[in-house]
């Protein structure tokens, strides 16, 4: 039974609980009136007989009954005496002992006629315990209750996990519901998979965390997905209640210029990764992405375009927000916020609020920003109100202010290495990536450093620009990446320091996918085959670009820190044949080198490698010939080795190129045989997950459709096996999940309304 302290309630909150409460309780209806600083009337009600009892609202929890019984006296007793209602009922969150009770009687007697028209935190709480309907009705409050975070942080302590569930606690009090809550959580209920899409600051990651928090306090353990979806696969336990959570996952894994990605069947691992999460009752899986970025992913991918994901997707807007829920997000901002009274103040000055919600460039990341009053300080509270209307009609000015004026060199370097590395970094990554960076400054511009530069700089950036968990530091939104990369995109010289500085190919493929991208004119000048340019590849194409560390159990796991061989030799390639540079082929020769001393080889990425070449004709008149030859026969070298996917990509390939050498052919030839005979079968006795099974089926499909291959009776073994763990997933899950309870309450929506809420923000 949940106990609240209402801290993390807005006085607005509070006075519509007590609204709700006291008409639940009295069984009538109550009248709200605008608040006012000599009004002293928040409730109205009417008994049978017509008699008037008004009722005033004080959220004061966390103040001492001293201070609120002064402020009583001396703010509210006047006000009373004034109005002289025939009863007047006192409702305050400050916990009350029977002598506070009777004090207050005393002081407002003859108004206040008995103790049991005075209810403290305890009374309320009694209140809520007697008319569960309005406990279970008002979503913030048990959001943002001490039992449910306690709760939830027991179901996530066990969990290995880069959900930072107090950081996202934190966010509680400032959420509002709008439209695309119920429907993204019909949609999670139905088919246990969501897609919540929409465009930058429109409160995609808010949203999805809220849903992800609700069903923590359920008992669902959380999984966040940082990189590729093969991370939800390791963890994936079909009758445990886990909800996966995976942000921005089209922004990591299916980036435009990245097509090797698709080569790699993420696309298919997703699909069927979100198609085993439906298969299990225990479990739920929300993902958000940038809308435009989701058409170019089901533009290039026919896996992603025949799936569900259409269906799944819950699209944010910003005509999902009403009049009144703008205006409850920037008070709910403004009341929780650090800024002092004066800045509020400014706010409610001619009803600014009114220009603010009604703009055009509203939304809940730019409201974020301007209630920080660390992002805002240098601003005096007398343009304040200049302040926000300039950021307002020109949003892009939100970072440059601070990045210019608010934060160290040393802070400067974090983020342009944050840029150009993937969306978060450990810490201990990112220091490295940092002191190479900004030691090169010092020397370059003539700057002293200091041992603690790098943790200074985390604290600065910390809350405004970067957030921090579990030793790693991912961008605070999307937007703050965007302004750095555009940096690099203006002014040349940031780019030329990341490249010179570089102790990771990707830093410098990040540039020049940026350039190509935007095709800015002073990037493409700081990516031009110089022998700074040449110096840094050269030194980073043989780099490692996996890092190994031994379990527990004594097997070896590797994370990836850098560009595979693979990737690294296709942008040489398309970069050479841009440049017609010699100096980038002679780098061409270092890379296939580094690529025969890998531990692993991956068919499909390689025969991405010879396509790159087979498009570059300057490249394979000048060398690439001969890499060409060299990369077939290492492919045809490893064919006892392949799997499902292997010959699905190897087939498609040979079906587009023009006839191979009888040597090749035949050497192909011996091998498919060997796996259609054996190999395949070996390979469905290995499949032990669901995804594993409908992965293998798919290919096998599409290599007898596509390629006329015949592989029905192992397709037959497979759709069994399938239908086999799918009716044992099924009798197994225990599904006591309960659908999040939707608000009732009605947000302000005229212009009475939104003036009463902000009445209450001072």
């Amino acid at each position: 039974m949940s106990t609240y302290d209402f801290t993390r309630l807005s006085a607005f909150d509070f006075e519509e609980l007590i609204l709700d409460l006291l008409q639940a309780d009295w069984e009538t209806s109550l009248e709200i009136f605008t608040p006012g600083r000599d009004g002293g009337v928040d409730l109205r009600a009417f008994s049978e007989s017509k008699e008037e009892a008004i009722v005033q609202c004080k959220h004061m929890p966390n103040t001492t009954f001293a201070k609120l019984l002064a402020h009583l006296k001396t703010e509210e007793l006047p006000k009373v005496r004034a109005l002289a209602p025939k009863r007047y009922v006192l409702a305050t969150s400050l916990g009350l002992s029977p002598a506070n009770t009777k004090a207050l009687v005393t002081l407002f007697k003859p108004y206040l006629r008995r103790q049991s028209d005075v209810y403290g935190r305890d009374r309320i709480n009694a209140l809520l315990r007697r008319h569960k309907k309005v406990e279970t009705a008002n979503f913030k409050l048990w959001l943002t209750s001490t039992a449910v975070l306690q709760r939830v942080l027991h179901n996530a302590e066990h969990v290995q996990t880069q959900f930072e569930v107090r950081l996202v606690s934190r966010k509680a009090p400032l959420f509002v519901q709008n439209d695309a809550f119920p429907r993204a959580q019909e949609i999670l209920d139905d088919s246990r998979v969501v897609i919540i899409s929409g465009e930058p600051g429109i409160g995609k990651t808010t949203l999805a965390e809220m849903l992800l928090f609700a069903h923590l306090e359920q008992g669902f353990q959380p999984v966040v997905i940082e990189g590729e979806i093969d991370e939800g696969k390791r963890l994936f336990e079909a009758n445990t209640k886990q909800i996966f959570y995976f942000d921005d996952f089209l922004g990591e894994t299916f980036l435009p210029e990245r097509p090797e990605l698709l080569a790699k069947n993420q696309d298919s691992s997703l699909v069927h990764f979100m198609d085993a999460i439906r298969a299990t009752h225990a479990s739920r899986f929300i993902l958000t992405t940038r809308e435009h970025i989701l058409r170019t992913a089901l533009n290039a991918s026919e896996k992603l375009r025949r799936s569900s994901i259409i269906a799944d997707k819950c699209l944010l807007e910003l005509r999902d927000y009403s009049l009144g829920q703008k205006a409850r997000i920037l008070y709910n901002h403004l009341y929780f916020s650090d800024l002092p009274s004066d800045y509020k103040l400014a706010i409610l000055q001619n009803e600014f609020y009114f220009e603010v919600i009604r703009h055009r460039n509203f939304n809940p990341r730019l409201i974020e920003w301007l209630s920080g009053y660390a992002r805002v300080k240098t601003v005096p509270a007398h343009d304040y109100q200049r302040h926000v209307r300039a950021l307002l009609n020109n949003p892009g000015e939100i970072w440059a202010h601070a990045f210019d004026n608010q934060i160290s060199e040393a802070a400067r370097n974090v983020l342009f290495m944050m840029a150009v590395l993937s969306w978060s970094a450990a810490t201990d990554v990112l220091y490295a990536s940092w002191q190479a960076l900004h030691q090169f400054k010092s020397r370059k511009y003539n700057f002293p450093t200091r041992a603690n530069d790098f943790k200074r700089a985390l604290n600065e950036l910390e809350s405004s620009f970067i957030q921090i968990s579990d030793q790693r530091v991912s961008f605070l939104n999307p937007s703050i990446r965007d302004f750095v990369q555009s940096l690099f995109q203006s002014d040349g010289d940031y780019a030329r320091d990341v490249i010179e500085s570089a102790d990771r190919f990707s830093q410098i493929r990040s540039l020049r996918d940026l350039q190509q991208a935007s095709n800015g004119i002073a990037l493409t000048e700081a990516l031009a085959p110089t022998p700074p340019v040449i110096q840094a590849l050269t030194r980073l194409i043989g780099a490692p670009h996996v890092r190994w560390h031994r379990e527990a159990n004594g097997s070896l796991t590797g994370t990836y820190l850098d560009d595979a061989p693979d990737t690294r030799l296709r942008t040489i390639i398309k970069w050479a044949e841009e440049t017609k540079s010699r100096d980038l082929l002679s780098i061409l020769t270092l890379g296939y080198e580094h690529l025969q001393k890998g531990l692993s080889f991956f068919i499909p990425s390689i025969l991405d490698v010879l396509r790159a070449l087979e498009t570059s004709p300057w490249v394979y008149e000048h060398g690439g010939a001969e890499l060409h030859r060299a990369l077939m026969d290492r492919i045809l070298d490893n064919l006892s080795n392949a799997r499902n996917y292997d010959w699905r990509s190897l087939f498609d390939y040979r079906a587009a190129s023009p006839p191979w050498p009888s040597d090749d052919e035949a050497r192909f030839g011996l091998e498919y045989q060997a796996y259609r005979r054996r190999g395949v079968y070996d390979e469905f006795a290995d499949c032990q997950e669901l995804a594993d099974l409908e992965s293998m089926r798919d290919s096998l499909r599409d290599i007898q459709k596509s390629h006329r291959q015949v592989f029905k009776t192992v397709i037959k073994k497979l759709n069994v096996a399938i239908e086999r763990t799918r009716k044992s997933m099924d009798n197994d899950s225990d599904d006591d999940y309960q659908p999040i309870s939707e608000s009732k309450r009605s947000p302000p929506e005229n212009m009475d309304d939104v003036r009463r809420l902000f009445g209450s923000l001072v």
